[in-house]
């Protein structure tokens, strides 16, 4: 994890591959075992990418590892 924390850090340098780091920083906190910063993370990423249905997957996901079903439910229903 601590690799794959200081990886990110290091592609995060270069502004192009914000987008593209965002699914791996996900994983890196469901990794971790935070949820609650992976939820935010997805929050985040739907805002600036409303349209990716791997990112509405991960924040349902992530609200249903945190005992939220009901808010997965209508985060899934607001992509669907």
């Amino acid at each position: 994890v601590a690799r794959a924390e200081e990886l990110l850090k290091d592609l995060s340098q270069h502004s192009a591959l914000q987008r593209e780091l965002v699914p791996r920083r996900i994983d890196l906190e469901k990794l971790r075992g935070d949820h609650t910063a992976a939820v935010a993370l997805c929050r985040q990423a739907v805002a600036d990418q409303p349209l990716n249905p791997g990112l509405w997957r991960e924040l349902g996901g992530e609200l249903l590892a945190l005992d939220r079903p009901d808010s997965a439910r209508l985060a899934l229903d607001r992509f669907l």
